[in-house]
């Protein structure tokens, strides 16, 4: 089930500059502190398409309050992050803890999960 959130995001940029190196880091998008809801933990990195939205995954949260979801991230024109959480997994045949990132081909999304399935995780494809 997709359910876009929006969140106010406000730059970060002078409080978390790097002295030496003079990068800054501006938080795009905050997860909740609950297992519920778009989800909790993104502990793997981000995969970005041709329009620049971002994809990824988080280790809990979701529909199901604990296995963990496949999310995008989309830049509106105003600036402001959308995240959607397009798949909570189940804990079961479908996995559960997606702890990597996921790769893109085609428009298709794909990625593993930790557990699930036959007990040992899976390789999932996910699809508009």
């Amino acid at each position: 089930m997709f359910r876009p959130r929006r969140i106010q995001t406000r730059s970060l940029e002078e409080e978390s500059q790097n002295r030496a190196t003079g990068w800054t880091i501006k938080v795009l998008y905050s997860f909740n502190e609950t297992y519920s809801g778009d989800g909790n933990s993104p502990d793997a990195g981000v995969t970005m398409d041709k329009e620049g939205n971002l994809y990824g995954t988080t280790n809990y949260g979701g529909e199901y309050n604990y296995y963990g979801t496949v999310f995008k991230l989309s830049k509106g024109e105003s600036g402001e992050w959308t995240e959607t959480t397009l798949h909570s997994f189940t804990g079961g045949a479908d996995g559960f803890y997606p702890v990597a990132g996921v790769t893109m081909h085609d428009g298709l999304l794909y990625g593993t999960t930790m557990s699930g399935g036959n007990g040992s995780g899976v390789v999932y494809e996910t699809s508009p």
